[in-house]
């Protein structure tokens, strides 16, 4: 995607409660985002969800996605990701990993 300008527009003219972003790459998602900040559309005006399960774009949950994109801009971007381990999950990562010799998840 070289500009979300016109994205960004016909998102902000429809007026929508929330968006799911399904971009599935690091620059995309750095465009989208940086184009909604910049037309007053920051995930307090407008919840954005994304899916990186799906698109097999774990970049969501990774700390170097805050770095490319700005915490102030990624701040309440939400994301699902179907195979990502999480807090909680510890000794039951550990004990499938004993058990199967497999990794667990991410």
């Amino acid at each position: 995607m070289s500009d979300a300008s016109s994205i960004v527009q016909h998102v902000r003219s429809s007026r929508p409660q929330f968006i799911l972003m399904t971009s599935s790459n690091v620059p995309d998602n750095k465009l989208l985002l940086d184009k909604f900040a910049e037309y007053e559309l920051g995930s307090d005006k407008l919840p954005k969800i994304g899916s990186g399960g799906a698109t097999g774009a774990p970049e969501l949950g990774t700390p170097e996605l805050g770095t490319i994109v700005g915490a102030d801009i990624i701040n309440g971007y939400m994301g699902i990701v179907a195979n990502w381990g999480g807090h909680g999950q510890e000794a039951l990562a550990k004990r499938f990993i004993e058990r199967t010799k497999e990794l667990w998840l991410n």
